[in-house]
């Protein structure tokens, strides 16, 4: 059997070496379980021993694997090891872990269904194609060769109001006239990076290459991608870790929308009297570094008030969304979801937003309905959806 652990052997005996477990302080799993076997030193623990046959997998074992939402919180934020300088990839390494128990058959059941539902429909979601096309506006073609695609995401186009904001404010500009925009509509399936995440890898390289294909074949020069896993997947995963052609420049929307405001082409000029706390989405912040551009845009409208909630930035929590987390343990998914919203309600917002339709998805279901089934005082919006609100003109 192969073994992923072997290259990352060096960040799991760091690990070992330090006394300290700043690591658990920063794991949302953690808060919540209280359990080592879950915190990212007790993955790095787990690992160690595998690496030197002291233990194996076990079904027990897989278990705990995937009980974690891969937000990338312990890697940027959890612990340096005294003399080795850069961060433990511990993300990485619980990656690992699941591929090798993945290719040894020892997952668990809900693992499996999930990986074979992505065999079966390329999709974990068994989606009509009329469901996953509801968000798409009238005036946007599918399927046509275009110089931009937007990419949806499997989940992202489950919150079809965020998708169909974010395809409206692409389309305009100051001018009047309107980008030349596709996608891939139907034809869109799962990029990849959930089959990576459970472990699966020749799943999850399959996936890539047969999107990075369809997009090819429409001649597409850049890629906006409105889920922060997906944007993950096409800018950093696809090209670096599968080793696969990337043959177009890749922008997660907040970045492309900043761009527009940046060029006058957006003009967000319409107030909205909201306290806002921005949720920095582990897929887009921890792993990929973009903090500033949601933030950017959200100062750019008139009469919303930015806050900050206590975890923020490169000291974010997870939202309990990603990795399979929600689908496969949702009561630690929701719990975690709970506390964000309960640490933005304690700094005065009155709005929750995340430049993520998924994480806003998975926080907007929590909020509605809330501890006991009463709904947080704290509302879910994805960025796309403020900033729909700011730039239609005045009446």
């Amino acid at each position: 059997m192969r073994s992923y652990l072997s290259a990352l052997q060096e960040d799991i005996i760091a690990c070992s070496v330090c006394s300290y477990k700043y690591c658990r302080n920063v794991c949302a799993v953690y808060d919540v379980l209280r359990s080592d076997g879950v915190a990212p030193s007790g993955f790095n623990h787990f690992a160690l021993g595998i690496l030197q046959g002291m233990t194996d997998y076990t079904p027990s074992a897989a278990e705990a694997l995937y009980k974690c939402s891969d937000c990338g919180a312990c890697r940027v934020h959890g612990c340096v090891a005294p003399g080795y300088g850069e961060p433990i990839d511990t993300p990485n390494i619980i990656l690992a872990l699941r591929a090798e128990a993945t290719e040894r058959n020892i997952i668990p059941d809900g693992v499996r269904i999930l990986l074979d539902d992505l065999r079966a429909a390329n999709s974990p979601y068994a989606d009509s194609a009329d469901k996953r096309t509801a968000w798409i506006p009238s005036s946007m073609e599918t399927g046509r060769p275009a110089p931009v695609y937007l990419w949806a995401g499997c989940s992202g186009h489950r919150h079809r109001d965020a998708l169909h904001a974010a395809a409206r404010l692409l389309q305009a500009t100051s001018q009047g006239s309107t980008l030349d925009l596709g996608t891939l509509g139907a034809e869109e399936g799962c990029c990849g990076l959930l089959a990576w995440q459970l472990g699966d890898r020749a799943l999850a390289v399959q996936q890539a290459r047969t999107a990075i294909q369809s997009l090819a074949e429409k001649r597409v020069r850049e890629l906006v991608v409105a889920e922060s896993g997906c944007y993950r997947l096409f800018k950093a995963l696809a090209p670096q870790a599968m080793g696969l052609d990337v043959p177009f420049a890749v922008y997660h929307l907040s970045e492309y929308l900043d761009r527009l405001a940046d060029t006058g082409h957006l003009k967000l000029n319409r107030p909205v009297a909201k306290v806002v706390a921005y949720h920095d989405a582990g897929q887009l912040g921890a792993h990929m570094g973009i903090y500033d551009a949601p933030r950017s845009l959200l100062g750019r409208v008139p009469g919303l008030q930015l806050v900050e909630t206590p975890y923020n930035r490169t000291q974010t929590r997870g939202s309990g969304q990603g990795a399979g987390l929600e689908l496969l343990h949702p009561e630690t998914a929701y719990e975690i979801a709970r506390r964000r919203l309960e640490e933005a309600s304690r700094v005065g917002a009155e709005w929750l937003v995340t430049a993520c339709p998924a994480e806003a998805g998975h926080l907007a279901a929590v909020a509605n309905a809330g501890p006991g089934g009463f709904p947080s005082p704290v509302q879910v919006r994805e960025l796309s959806q403020v900033l729909i609100d700011a730039a239609q003109e005045q009446p």
